[in-house]
């Protein structure tokens, strides 16, 4: 079972969250990345946190938007959300490798998350920047079925995501539509 919480979401001197205290039950973080919510060092202090109490990191990569905390959807080009998504990533991993940790997973956060389920070039710019930087790497998405198979991203592999747990699909395509919630992942080549 994987218990997951979202986290580093505290900003300059204002703190959000017991990241401390909720590391020391769940088995996986979605760590903010700054552009919704977070900064360096509170990201760099919650990768440390994580890797000393052996807490998979996640980056929770959002749209730039500290003042809505990522809430407000954005219009934005393929390339623009590209960037931005890419950016998010690299200096979230940036921290983890740091401190010792690593970077296993990619959960969009807020807007994003639910704006990607209908649209189709916001979801395949969010899954080539991830397939970009690593194509390994695994990406929660609430029933973006569209990030599973696209033009941009044709052999993309899901495995259902149920409540706190995730069972991994080793074929490709698996998406079921009753399904609320999908990983999805590019295959390493």
């Amino acid at each position: 079972m994987d218990l997951n919480a979202d986290s580093g979401e505290s900003f300059g001197s204002w703190t959000m969250g017991n990241d401390a205290s909720m590391f020391r039950i769940v088995s996986s973080a979605n760590v903010a990345c700054g552009f919704h919510a977070g900064d360096p060092v509170t990201m760099l202090d919650s990768c440390r946190a994580a890797f000393e109490l052996d807490v998979r990191v996640g980056a929770h990569v959002g749209y730039r938007d500290l003042h809505g905390f990522g809430r407000r959807s954005m219009d934005m080009s393929f390339d623009e959300l590209f960037g931005d998504v890419l950016y998010q990533l690299g200096a979230l991993d940036g921290m983890a490798h740091a401190v010792g940790a690593s970077v296993d997973y990619v959960k969009p956060h807020g807007a994003l998350y639910n704006r990607i389920v209908n649209d189709v070039e916001q979801a395949e710019a969010v899954v080539a920047a991830i397939h970009a930087y690593d194509p390994g790497y695994p990406s929660l998405a609430c029933r973006a079925r569209r990030c599973c198979a696209s033009p941009r991203n044709p052999a993309t592999r899901c495995s259902a995501r149920r409540s706190w747990t995730a069972a991994t699909c080793r074929t490709e395509r698996w998406c079921r539509a009753r399904r609320k919630a999908r990983w999805c992942t590019t295959p390493a080549r």
